[in-house]
């Protein structure tokens, strides 16, 4: 609130038999400007802390066991091969293998005009947060990805290209505070993590 105080003196004079009123504030003539009184309105800012979390996986290919079982000889004659083709036609078989590891790794927060706005590091496995403040009330559209720096430039990693959209938004419930919500998709699909 503003705590300006005016002095306003009201001066009435009889000008033959007609009352007539003058004014002055703060001794000077009163005017449509003389008194102003300036209020302000602020609010406290408010963050969010977004989940995301980060693992190093090593691609692991393995090859299936090929039995050719056969049958021992009898009496000198050759041993029949038993039927094989089973074994041998199987596929190997790719899958991922969490690896415990000391890597830091970066991640970029961009606006929707490409600017970015935040980042941080994200060392071994595991979860971490990005936080954002905000001191406006508003609609926030941000994208999430990973950039190729920190301890892994060089050392033969793979980089995750995933990238996800952060929708925050922030409203002031007009008692000065600001609140926020998010919502974070992949692909298009809502997701609790950017992970």
């Amino acid at each position: 609130y503003d705590d300006t105080t005016y002095a306003v003196v009201v001066t009435v004079a009889d000008n033959n038999g007609q009352l007539e009123a003058s004014t002055t504030v703060n001794g000077v003539a009163l005017t449509a400007d003389s008194v102003v009184f300036n209020n302000t309105y602020t609010v406290q800012e408010t963050s969010i802390d977004v989940p995301a979390s980060k693992s190093l996986q090593e691609v692991v290919t393995e090859l299936p066991e090929i039995s050719a079982a056969t049958e021992e000889s009898v009496d000198g004659e050759e041993p029949a091969e038993t039927d094989a083709t089973a074994d041998t036609a199987a596929e190997p078989v790719t899958t991922l293998r969490e690896v415990e590891h000391n890597y830091t790794f970066s991640y970029t927060v961009k606006d929707d005009q490409g600017k970015t706005v935040a980042g941080g590091n994200s060392t071994g496995n595991g979860n971490f947060t990005i936080s954002l403040t905000f001191t406006e009330a508003g609609d926030y559209h941000y994208t999430i990805g990973e950039v190729k720096s920190g301890t892994t430039e060089n050392n033969g990693i793979t980089y995750d290209s995933t990238t996800y959209d952060l929708a925050v938004t922030v409203t002031d419930d007009g008692a000065g505070n600001l609140n926020a919500t998010y919502t974070i998709t992949k692909d298009g699909e809502p997701v609790d993590t950017a992970a």
